[in-house]
């Protein structure tokens, strides 16, 4: 929750102009893989189910 917390406010700083952004490369498969762990312990427990569709070329995405 607390990372959730951060991050919303990571995102007003950013749009307030308070904090820089760098553009990085990163591997999109390994990043929903972690969103997806991330999330499952609380939608298990609500009883929900959490479904994620992704095109095996995402993970070849590069900044251009």
């Amino acid at each position: 929750m607390l990372e959730l917390i951060n991050g919303v406010l990571d995102i007003a700083k950013i749009e307030a102009g308070k904090m820089e952004v760098h553009a990085e490369d990163f591997d999109v498969e390994s990043m929903l893989s972690e969103v997806a762990a991330t999330i499952a312990p609380v939608v298990e427990k609500n009883g929900n189910r959490f479904e994620m569709t992704r095109e095996p070329a995402w993970a070849r995405c590069t900044r251009t």
